[in-house]
């Protein structure tokens, strides 16, 4: 545990909590505040788009979903929360791709495995897609993660920047009309922004309390 960085020993074989494990307790503590100002705006986007709606974070070297809001349109579909989305397909794994230098990096030195026959499993293709995130803003997965589903996700970013969440939403082919990706991709990243916006003023009030 000392090797890995989550604890330190000095001198006289006292054991604290090392600079890993602090970043995780900080870490934690900082999604559990993501998390709770995400819910009503992952509410207001459910009700604007009709489809299913999550919040995603990045534990270490994977991402996962940590809240998830039901819409009108359900079906068979569960995506699990806390299971690691894969990072080269989904919508939110590409979009944390895309911003961290250090999972792009990861994603493009291993094995692309398809997932349906939409996934992009070329090392140079996918590198111009985390590109184009980049310049877009927004990721989207047309079918590469689920046949049939359609995944669009925005960055939620705190005060200094940095990347905390995503906003996702799950959407299935069939209940999409033609104008209704630019539509739910305008409205992914308005919820994103909506949380980055209550995230700045939680923080703002925690200190100054």
């Amino acid at each position: 545990m000392v090797a890995s960085g989550l604890l330190e020993v000095d001198v006289a074989k006292r054991y604290r909590c090392g600079p890993v494990l602090m970043r995780l307790a900080r870490a934690a503590i900082d999604q559990v505040d993501v998390v709770a100002t995400a819910r009503p705006h992952l509410d207001q986007l459910v009700k604007a788009v009709g489809h299913d709606a999550y919040l995603a974070i990045r534990v270490g070297d994977s991402v996962s979903y940590v809240a998830r809001r039901a819409g009108t349109y359900r079906a068979s579909l569960d995506i699990k929360l806390g299971e690691p989305v894969p990072l080269h397909a989904s919508a939110v794994g590409k979009l944390f791709a895309a911003l961290h230098p250090d999972l792009e990096r990861q994603v493009l030195a291993q094995p692309l495995p398809p997932l349906t026959s939409h996934t992009i499993v070329d090392h140079e293709q996918l590198a111009v897609e985390f590109h184009e995130i980049r310049e877009r803003g927004t990721a989207l997965s047309l079918e590469s993660t689920i046949s049939g589903i359609v995944g669009f996700a925005a960055p939620v970013r705190d005060a200094t920047g940095r990347l905390v969440a995503a906003v996702h939403v799950s959407a299935f082919k069939d209940n999409l009309a033609d104008d209704d990706i630019p539509r739910i991709d305008l409205a992914t990243r308005a919820c994103a922004d909506d949380v980055q916006r209550a995230l700045d003023i939680h923080s703002l009030t925690k200190a100054l309390t």
